[in-house]
């Protein structure tokens, strides 16, 4: 195994007051709508003061498990989180006002490395591979053309999601689908196709590393399953 190289990351896991019902997605935007609210750091939206969109792999993402907010941040962000006035925010999901009475968090150093073996990792949440276009030319595919072009698509995010965090992949990428399925995803009013399974690839990936479409709206995070001989 050769380390590519080593990434702050600091994981924040947010605990409400009460309850908190609806769809793990949904849950996750307003998270994100409601640290929005209370930062104007370009850090964690992703837009300069004038509203214009930054093309960049977000490295503050946000995800909804076990009924509680999940925020990871990495680099320079992995700072900013441990910095953040957690208790002082309040959120609105589905109108309901909430806030947080426990905070915890984990800051960590993360390692990306390049392996002889293939890792298995699973798809806690589904990834979005496909775009509006490019769905319309898979559908046309046959089937094991269709097989290749989502292992494609699997290999383009994931080595896109590494770049966007500085780690340059100085070998071959091997990236397949071992295990998946196809599921509507809502993604900005908008109804996309995304994969929930599992794959093996040669990179050795941290946990909640995400690739794909929309991370930072909880798609697209992964947990590693360990080595295959």
């Amino acid at each position: 195994m050769r380390v590519l190289g080593e990434r702050l990351k600091t994981t924040v896991e947010l605990i409400f007051d009460h309850s908190i019902k609806g769809f793990r997605q949904t849950l996750a935007t307003q998270l994100r709508g409601g640290i929005l609210n209370a930062v104007q750091d370009s850090e964690f939206h992703q837009h300069e003061s004038n509203g214009t969109f930054i093309y960049r792999y977000p490295r503050i993402q946000y995800q909804w498990r076990n009924n509680n907010g999940v925020i990871v941040g990495w680099m320079e962000s992995a700072e900013k989180l441990l910095q953040f006035p957690w208790l002082d925010l309040q959120f609105h999901f589905d109108g309901t006002e909430v806030r947080p009475t426990d905070v915890f968090l984990n800051p960590a150093c993360a390692q990306f490395s390049v392996s002889e073996r293939l890792f298995h990792y699973r798809l806690t949440t589904p990834v979005l591979v496909f775009n509006q276009k490019n769905y319309v030319n898979y559908k046309s595919l046959k089937f094991y053309d269709r097989l290749y072009e989502e292992d494609r698509l699997l290999q383009a995010q994931i080595l896109t999601a590494l770049r966007g965090l500085g780690i340059d992949f100085t070998t071959r990428l091997y990236a397949t689908f071992t295990e998946k399925k196809t599921v509507p995803c809502r993604y900005k009013k908008q109804q996309l196709h995304g994969i929930q399974g599992r794959f093996v690839t040669n990179a050795v990936l941290p946990d909640d590393f995400a690739i794909g479409h929309a991370v930072s709206h909880g798609f697209g995070w992964i947990k590693s399953l360990g080595g295959l001989s």
